[in-house]
């Protein structure tokens, strides 16, 4: 993996994606006047920021989309989507899997013209199309549309982009050994060879990646995992007829390395075309696990039932946080110190497994968006 690195951006060089970049691009030439007139202003009001729900019966809102485990910690992770989504502004449309590239997926929008594309929708927005993002696999509340768009909202980042529930070879779903700022224990990703998982990929463009990368460091670190398509990054790859996932996240079997040739990760889109690879942020704490001599890792799962697994286990969690996941979050979020002293506990409670799977893959910082 390389990268050539400007003073403006990243351009990404990854073996089987020539195709991609992290440059905004220019205006795209059949966009109205009306249209570059109003996109004159800020990439995020483009996207349709602040304009509320454009299309009726879509909104966040209509379809129970509105967890933001940000403001409400005990909803963590959130609702995912629950099938391949645009989410454009306030909005969530739907997308008809077609088995070619994503960028060419049909949208569903009631009263557009026939035939619009989710690269014809990202190109009226003034937006990058799918070749020109980057896809990141969710693991947690990243796969929330009312997170991700509480998110890049606050960040001041257009709230438009493509989420897909995908199949991944080679992950499992844990917890990240440390208390995060809203005070939920949030979910974190490790190597498990050969298992599936079902997870939501995301294709962020280069001011979202760079948006999400603070909100994320240092407690994560971002790798690029490789899969087995050959695409461009649009989804344009091999076809995989591997079994389905379970619910959740969870492996469905413990098979070896090989089970997807000399890569141990695939990601496999709806439709079964596979990606060449995809970004995941993983826990630079390392993941929970039970105690010795076990030190399987605790499996992610709603936070009330997370945090009263941990305080029931732990005097000191209790002595920290309190007797129950409602006094736990309202602790954590009030008060950093403490929220340290809960992730040094994790470590002198015998609960921290080191997960140095993700070491081969690291992005870096030659491989994120500058500026």
């Amino acid at each position: 993996m390389t990268a050539q690195v400007t003073r403006a951006g990243v351009v990404i060089r990854h073996r089987h994606l020539a195709g991609w970049r992290a440059a905004a691009g220019p205006p795209y030439a059949d966009l109205r006047d009306g249209e570059r007139a109003r996109m004159a202003g800020t990439r995020a009001e483009a996207a349709g920021d602040g304009r509320g729900s454009a299309v009726r019966g879509r909104s966040l809102e209509a379809l129970g989309f509105t967890d933001v485990p940000a403001l409400r910690p005990l909803t963590y992770p959130g609702r995912p989507v629950d099938g391949p989504s645009l989410l454009d502004g306030d909005d969530l449309l739907e997308l008809r899997p077609t088995g070619g590239p994503l960028g060419e997926w049909p949208v569903q929008l009631p009263g557009a013209p026939r035939g619009t594309t989710v690269d014809g929708l990202l190109a009226r927005r003034g937006l990058d199309p799918v070749a020109a993002r980057f896809p990141v696999l969710a693991v947690g509340s990243n796969a929330a549309p009312g997170q991700v768009r509480h998110k890049l909202a606050r960040l001041g980042r257009s709230r438009a982009l493509p989420m897909v529930p995908v199949r991944v070879r080679g992950l499992a779903v844990g917890l990240s050994a440390h208390v995060s700022p809203a005070g939920y224990v949030a979910a974190a990703p490790y190597v498990v060879p050969g298992a599936t998982s079902a997870l939501v990929l995301t294709w962020l463009d280069a001011a979202q990646l760079a948006a999400v990368d603070r909100t994320e460091l240092p407690n994560y670190a971002r790798a690029f995992l490789p899969g087995d398509g050959d695409g461009d990054g649009d989804g344009d790859g091999e076809s995989d007829d591997g079994g389905e996932p379970d619910d959740g996240g969870e492996p469905d079997d413990t098979g070896d390395a090989d089970a997807t040739g000399d890569v141990p990760f695939a990601v496999t889109l709806p439709g079964g075309r596979r990606l060449p690879g995809a970004y995941v942020y993983h826990s630079a704490r390392g993941v929970l696990a039970r105690p010795a001599p076990d030190r399987t890792p605790l499996r992610c799962g709603p936070q009330p039932a997370v945090l009263a697994g941990l305080l029931a286990g732990s005097a000191r969690l209790r002595e920290l946080f309190g007797p129950t996941p409602e006094s736990w979050v309202t602790r954590a979020a009030a008060d950093p110190a403490l929220r340290a002293l809960g992730t040094a506990a994790f470590v002198t409670e015998g609960l921290l497994r080191r997960e140095e799977g993700f070491a081969p893959y690291a992005a870096g910082p030659d491989t994120r968006p500058l500026g």
